[in-house]
């Protein structure tokens, strides 16, 4: 037990030493410091990741709720008028009229435009009532009425007008587009 006691007085005394040795410093530990700094790093870039994300979210958010207002609003126009036209002829010189009308409406602002235009709607119109006739009256008739009363919103969605009017009313098309 004699060699037990210097040992354990040793030990106290070594303890104490060390204690009072780091109880007596007030400088931060720089090991403390750089880890501190590195956290204040991490949860920065962490915060950084998370406001880009609920950027790009709120972004594609406000793009799905565009698109899906635009679509609403396609179909809003794309409709039939309340009377129909008897020959299909008819129905498809009246969309093709349509839209020429259209294309002066929004597109043709400039005399340079219009004088463009002049010299290529010949041959779009002519493709048009090509197109049209391959469809029905309905069809026809949709598409006439969707480029009458199309708000300048739907401006740039011609070609989708005139798919929606092809959707909805060619032969079958109202069953396929009430199962969606």
């Amino acid at each position: 037990m004699t060699k037990a006691i210097p040992t354990l007085v040793a030990s106290a005394l070594l303890a104490s030493l060390t204690l009072g040795a780091c109880q007596g410093s007030n400088e931060p530990d720089p090991a403390d410091a750089a880890l501190a700094e590195a956290e204040a790093k991490k949860k920065a870039a962490i915060d950084s990741i998370k406001q880009r994300k609920a950027k790009r979210e709120a972004e594609q958010a406000a793009k799905k709720k565009a698109a899906e207002e635009k679509t609403a609003l396609v179909d809003s126009v794309s409709i039939l008028p309340k009377k129909l036209p008897k020959k299909l002829k008819k129905a498809c010189d009246a969309a093709a009229s349509a839209q020429d009308t259209f294309m002066l409406k929004y597109f043709m602002k400039s005399e340079e435009k219009k004088a463009q235009w002049e010299q290529a709607k010949t041959t779009q119109l002519g493709m048009a009532k090509k197109e049209c006739m391959k469809h029905n009256i309905k069809v026809a008739a949709c598409q006439h009425n969707a480029l009458t009363t199309a708000p300048e919103a739907l401006k740039k969605e011609l070609p989708t007008m005139l798919r929606r009017c092809i959707e909805k009313f060619s032969d079958g098309g109202e069953a396929k587009v009430a199962a969606k």
